[in-house]
């Protein structure tokens, strides 16, 4: 995992209180020892803790931007897809082999709709330099956390709800209706956090924030995924198939990998389906 936190004005003066990004910034160090970049501008900064999987080089470090230096992007996540997303822009001047950076040409050739065509777990953050837009993401599942709120005219965000707390400025009374959730169902519903003024941006959702305002765009909810009539032969066999691509796509990495496992059936499973794909890769 990664850790990603920034902050953007959409007010008349330059951001403040940059000094705070870097406690916010520690608080995240954790997520990602291996490497820290940072860009900045009057408007925002955008930061990055990067655990190195997909390129070790320092050159996948994050954030990345356009060559024009138009789109700024951090991501917290792996990209299945990034090998795809590199052939449909192959004439990208890449500078990397990392999994993320395909996204950036991805966003300056269709815009910020294009994030439902990125398949994997992820949540990211871009900064349009030209709009004055910021713009987050989460993958369909909601498997990676972003977090974000507002103090005055600034944005605020980052990838735990702990280094936003680094900010004096962002209260921790408590959301009555999140603690309501939390003794009823067990969980708190998005946006809500436990906090008042922290939300959460929502699984398979695209929140954009500009001087007009927010903007909570869902580009994916299950609802709308077709259902299709199977034997219970073919609904087996389908079945297989969809967990064999869903774990060998999940074990491309420059590192050793590795399946944390409970020692229930499940992750028995998918410990042998890890197996099969990496002994079929050798």
């Amino acid at each position: 995992m990664c850790g990603i936190y920034g902050a953007a004005r959409f007010g008349s003066a330059p951001l403040q209180d940059r000094h705070l990004l870097e406690r916010i910034g520690a608080r995240l160090r954790h997520r990602g020892p291996d490497g820290l970049g940072v860009l900045e501008s009057e408007r925002c900064v955008l930061g990055a803790h990067r655990l190195r999987v997909r390129d070790v080089r320092s050159a996948g470090d994050q954030p990345f931007t356009d060559p024009d230096g138009r789109l700024w992007l951090a991501c917290n996540g792996e990209i299945y897809n990034a090998a795809d997303l590199r052939k449909q822009y192959r004439d990208y001047p890449y500078r990397s082999r990392s999994d993320v950076e395909p996204i950036v040409p991805l966003i300056v050739h269709r815009g910020p709709q294009a994030i439902s065509d990125i398949d994997g777990m992820f949540a990211l953050a871009i900064w349009d330099t030209c709009t004055q837009r910021l713009i987050l993401a989460r993958d369909r599942a909601g498997e990676k956390p972003l977090f974000y709120a507002r103090v005055r005219d600034e944005l605020w965000f980052a990838s735990e709800i702990g280094a936003l707390l680094a900010h004096p400025g962002i209260s921790r009374s408590l959301d009555r209706k999140a603690v309501d959730d939390l003794f009823t169902l067990g969980y708190v519903l998005e946006p809500r956090t436990l906090f008042a003024t922290i939300r959460k941006v929502p699984a398979g959702s695209v929140v954009t924030i500009s001087a007009r305002g927010e903007d909570v765009a869902r580009y994916w909810e299950p609802a709308r995924v077709g259902h299709t009539s199977l034997s219970d032969d073919e609904a087996i066999d389908q079945l297989n198939t969809l967990l064999e691509r869903a774990v060998s796509k999940q074990l491309v990495a420059d590192v050793p990998v590795g399946v944390f496992a409970s020692g229930g059936v499940d992750s028995s499973l998918l410990a042998v389906l890890a197996m099969q794909a990496l002994g079929q890769r050798r």
